[in-house]
């Protein structure tokens, strides 16, 4: 007698299985490379798996937000201007780092993607040339401004700011602090990266900043001359440069530890050894890239003055715009993808089809969950409500609420906004790109002009504000987004955006996620508050607005309704494997996706909606051997 299940005999079941297990077998190249494998391995999977690496560590930092929020806002940053004296000091003197940044603006883990795969040395020699050219020229900013700041500033309106400033020069030097950081992005070993950018600016990186801060605190106290306000700016300050220092060294160890198969270390970083050629190329693509940030920066000033002197309380308004941004900030957690590098290790090489495949899953990835997260977000404004509401502490910040819902709209643009930026760096188009910056800067010139001088917005209440600052150029911006999309997609690489895969089929998915949301904050989340306060009742509710989002909801029934296909299991499969201390969570989405999968195939769904990957995946084993080719060389050497 066959044991049936569901209608099948057993035989029929492990018949399935094994085909599923043939197709994910003849797509994995490990058994063909492998001296390459995890993080080493080409493909769109270390992009996908460098956002689900974090999701943990996203978990973990949502919590904290709440929490320091609540308990440490008050104490560290009791006034939004706190945060406005840095940025009006930082806005000062950018134009004039810009310039000396020439050189090296390059984007370093561009040209460590490219020669990564076929020339190691040569992607040494960039790095020794960035590390010097920052070292060298940092010294003259530093001596050169604090003089300027010593016999001008000090008699100007900016006095004020004479030792914020001279703080914020002082981080001039070295000035290439973050290299490694860089360089490991230019790996695309995203797991080191993300680990950083975990510790620096959440845990180790911030609790040191709360010490210092406090401590600014109590000093501006006792001290009127100069201030609570100011010693609290100016102390945040230097928290960051020696958080910068401390996660240099960290970063230079991750860095030696992923060079060390190369037969290099990063002692070899510091040796002043580089071709003319790199030179060359450093300063021909350093200028290019440039052009823009010089012509934004001097814009930047300009709008600078401009809002001071014309919104009033700009810097308080900023610093609100800036807390209801973090409030909304999930929506743009996931989904940077770090494309530039992706591409830059493909378009250079001739692989133009793997580049648009990457352009399409990039954009497929990155629009799901923006919609998820966008509903989700939209769903428990309550929740952050009752907390600015009901701390004391956060009494100043209550009015953040207000641009709640406008950010949240505001950072559905940014995948758009994002594309051709990233298509335009990786395939190093820098001289189209710098036009339509260009010309970009220009229309924000006349836009905030006519809205400031002529149309006088700042006078409309929160519509002027919302106009002004939270959807900042939003027009001149859009106008260069669709130009250079229309132009990478006719000129560089094809880009077509999977509308049902990303969005359609996402909102369909996300949509249960609304009515769970108001019967949690009602039936669960107003009790807890009685029983175990605001603050733990809300960090608990938002974190469990999450996985219920991410293993009941969303992924699931995205999976139903046939948002997967062989190509994308594979990738999502491989990803997982890269997830890091996010992998037990991201193995059992994967268990219940391969599930859903299974009865998708049943009732039709599944593979319904296609990105064409075949001539891409084999761009990729041809990238594989190239870059086996150029490990052979180095070696031999």
């Amino acid at each position: 007698m066959v044991f049936k299940k569901g209608g099948r005999s057993e035989e029929e079941i492990e018949a399935e299985e094994a085909k599923d297990q043939e197709i994910m077998d003849k797509l994995d190249l490990d058994k063909k490379f492998p001296e390459f494998k995890g993080w080493e391995m080409i493909g769109f999977h270390r992009q996908l798996g460098s956002e689900f690496w974090s999701i943990l560590l996203n978990l973990i930092s949502t919590g904290l937000t709440v929490i320091m929020a609540a308990y440490l806002v008050p104490l560290i940053s009791p006034y939004p201007e706190v945060g406005g004296y840095g940025g009006i000091a930082g806005g000062l003197f950018s134009v004039i780092f810009l310039i000396f940044d020439v050189p090296t603006n390059f984007g370093i883990g561009n040209f460590i993607a490219e020669n990564r795969v076929k020339n190691p040395e040569k992607m040494m020699e960039y790095i020794r040339f960035f590390i010097w050219w920052q070292m060298f020229s940092g010294l003259i900013q530093v001596t050169g401004l604090s003089i300027f700041t010593f016999e001008v500033i000090v008699t100007g309106n900016y006095a004020y700011l004479t030792w914020l400033l001279l703080l914020i020069l002082q981080r001039q030097w070295p000035s290439m602090l973050g290299i490694y950081r860089g360089c490991i992005d230019g790996f695309q070993h995203f797991d080191k990266s993300n680990l950083l950018n975990f510790l620096c600016g959440t845990v180790v990186g911030q609790l040191m900043n709360i010490a210092i801060v406090l401590f600014g605190r109590h000093y501006g106290m006792t001290h009127p001359e100069v201030g609570e306000i100011m010693a609290m700016a100016i102390a945040g300050s230097i928290g960051g440069y020696i958080n910068d220092i401390l996660f240099f060294i960290v970063s230079a160890y991750f860095f030696n530890k992923i060079v060390k198969n190369m037969g290099l270390s990063a002692r070899d970083a510091w040796r002043f050894k580089f071709g003319r050629d790199v030179v060359r190329r450093s300063l021909s693509y350093g200028f290019q890239c440039s052009v823009v940030p010089l012509v934004s920066g001097g814009t930047g000033l300009l709008f600078l003055l401009w809002k001071t002197s014309q919104i009033p309380g700009f810097v308080t308004w900023s610093a609100l715009v800036g807390t209801a941004s973090g409030m909304t900030g999930m929506v743009g957690s996931y989904g940077n993808y770090n494309l530039s590098a992706a591409l830059a290790e493909a378009y250079p090489n001739g692989k133009k089809v793997l580049a648009s495949f990457y352009v399409s899953y990039a954009m497929m990835f990155r629009l799901m969950f923006v919609t998820v997260f966008a509903m989700s977000l939209a769903a428990i404004y309550p929740f952050f409500s009752d907390i600015y509401h009901e701390v004391s502490g956060l009494v100043y910040w209550v009015p953040a609420l207000i641009f709640y819902y406008p950010t949240l709209i505001r950072k559905l643009f940014d995948p758009f906004v994002w594309l051709p930026d990233s298509v335009m760096g990786g395939t190093f188009k820098i001289p189209q790109w710098a036009v339509a910056r260009v010309v970009e800067e220009g229309i924000k010139v006349l836009n905030l002009y006519l809205a400031l001088f002529v149309f006088n917005v700042q006078d409309m209440g929160i519509f002027g504000v919302n106009f002004l600052i939270t959807f900042d150029m939003i027009i001149p911006i859009m106008i260069k987004t669709i130009y250079c999309i229309v132009y990478c997609h006719v000129k560089v690489v094809k880009i077509k955006i999977y509308w049902m895969k990303s969005v359609v089929l996402p909102a369909i998915a996300a949509l249960p996620i609304v009515p769970f949301a108001l019967v949690w904050y009602n039936y669960v989340f107003l009790p807890m508050c009685v029983g175990i306060g605001v603050i733990v009742a809300a960090t608990v509710s938002i974190i469990a607005a999450f996985l219920v989002m991410m293993f009941i909801v969303f992924f699931p029934l995205y999976a139903l309704i046939g948002g997967f296909d062989d190509y994308m299991l594979y990738v999502f499969t491989k990803a997982v494997d890269l997830s890091g201390p996010s992998k037990p969570m991201t193995r059992v989405i994967l268990r219940i996706i391969v599930k859903c999968c299974k009865v998708g195939k049943k009732i039709g769904t599944y593979g319904k909606f296609v990105i064409p990957y075949e001539e891409a995946h084999k761009e990729i084993e041809e990238l594989m051997q190239l870059k086996k080719e150029g490990k052979f060389v180095v070696l031999k050497k």
